[in-house]
């Protein structure tokens, strides 16, 4: 039998420098159609610039996608990261312009056009900064702050689609209670170009994965998660014994007169030999560590819309256990990490002794860092499925807040 689908739009803005991240969103989008159409009767329409404006004459090209895309959306995303734009006669650029415009409907529509910003935190390579372009993002940052929208940070593409979708699952379930409440949406044009047929059939997702198919697939994984960390773990922790045990050696032949510059050379190749090889388990280890948590991080996630999207599925006391269990995940994630920064930071301390030596502390040292900055960003993921479950737990218990967000 078919039932309406109701269209919840999402405009998207940014300078030309983040296309990667352009296309994530539309990706994230797709993934949350393909659950919030079958148990919410919702669609995400996304618009930006490429799919929405079309050649015209205006003031200028920003007055042109002004006039096409409309006002009619009820979220807004923005990015930014190394640049901010050219100046449009309105505002500093294209993307402070939408910004503003996205702001003032959050005022008119008393915080029902929900507004998010992101700020990519990716390295910018020496050739490509532009000092007055990155003052201008961050004079753009300190002047949303000072509006008080709270803004996001993200380290790369990938942590970047994970957040923004348990985000835009928050803001998507909001808007929702929104319509089911009967708020009227103030919309001045209807924008998107997008033809989508508005019945679904309800046999569509016959053979889709429930919530508790999701789950376990989410606990298998971290169950992994658990193994390859403390393997990790272990592989850091030999080869601190091993440097130790070959530094007590060096200087015991510090000690003894006469020794051959032969035994030196023997014990630094060692040593080499023995950081080389702690490198080549953590290339191994690392990635399938990645993997388990990103196939886990996303079955969990999905369980979580699905579950709360048909209403239901997961207790209060079942919601509070996995805040429990993500706590703990994330703190032996904590702890390790501590582990390895400061094992990193005594690799700082190795002498300049032999080029063996000094080429394996290097790999050393690379792939420490590696393994930190996956750390970091897997702890940060955690947070934010943890604030999802919280923020879930409080509109159970407390309903909706008389706070908007923005």
């Amino acid at each position: 039998m078919a039932k309406q689908i109701n269209h919840i739009s999402v405009f998207l803005a940014s300078p030309s420098d983040l296309s990667e991240e352009r296309i994530a969103v539309r990706q994230v989008i797709d993934e949350l159609n393909s659950i919030v159409r079958h148990t919410m009767g919702l669609h995400l329409d996304l618009l930006t610039w490429e799919a929405d404006a079309y050649p015209s004459a205006g003031i200028d090209a920003q007055d042109v996608i002004n006039s096409q895309i409309g006002s009619d959306y009820d979220i807004f995303i923005g990015m930014m990261w190394q640049r901010f734009g050219s100046p449009t006669g309105r505002a500093g650029s294209g993307t402070e312009e939408e910004f503003e415009r996205a702001y003032d409907r959050y005022i008119q529509t008393e915080g029902r056009t929900k507004v998010m910003i992101y700020f990519s935190a990716k390295p910018i390579q020496p050739d490509n900064i532009d000092l007055e372009q990155m003052v201008k993002v961050r004079q753009f940052k300190s002047k949303i702050e000072v509006k008080g929208l709270l803004h996001w940070s993200f380290n790369d593409v990938e942590s970047f689609q994970k957040i923004l979708k348990m985000h835009l699952l928050k803001q998507v379930s909001d808007v929702n209670n929104g319509l089911i409440n009967g708020v009227e949406k103030i919309y001045v044009s209807n924008a998107s170009s997008q033809v989508i047929d508005n019945t679904v059939s309800s046999d569509d997702d016959i053979d889709e994965e429930g919530f508790f198919d999701l789950m376990e697939v989410f606990s298998e994984n971290f169950a992994e998660v658990e193994k390859t960390l403390t393997k990790m773990a272990g592989h850091i922790e030999d080869l601190g014994e091993q440097m130790s045990r070959k530094a007590s050696k060096i200087d015991a032949l510090n000690k003894a007169p006469g020794q051959a510059t032969n035994n030196y050379r023997v014990l630094l190749d060692s040593v080499a030999s023995d950081i080389t090889n702690y490198v080549d388990l953590t290339s191994v280890e690392l990635p399938r560590f990645h993997d388990l948590f990103t196939i886990g991080i996303d079955a969990f996630s999905n369980s979580l819309t699905k579950a709360e999207t048909t209403g239901g599925g997961m207790s209060t006391d079942e919601l509070e256990g996995l805040i429990e269990a993500i706590s703990g995940a994330k703190g032996n994630i904590e702890f390790a990490t501590s582990a390895i920064v400061g094992f990193r930071q005594t690799t700082s301390n190795v002498p300049p002794v032999a080029k063996s030596v000094n080429r394996a502390t290097r790999l050393l040292r690379n792939s420490l860092d590696s393994v930190i900055s996956e750390f970091t960003n897997s702890m940060s993921l955690l947070d934010e499925l943890k604030s999802t479950i919280e923020s879930i737990l409080y509109r159970r218990t407390d309903g909706d807040s008389s706070a908007e967000e923005v």
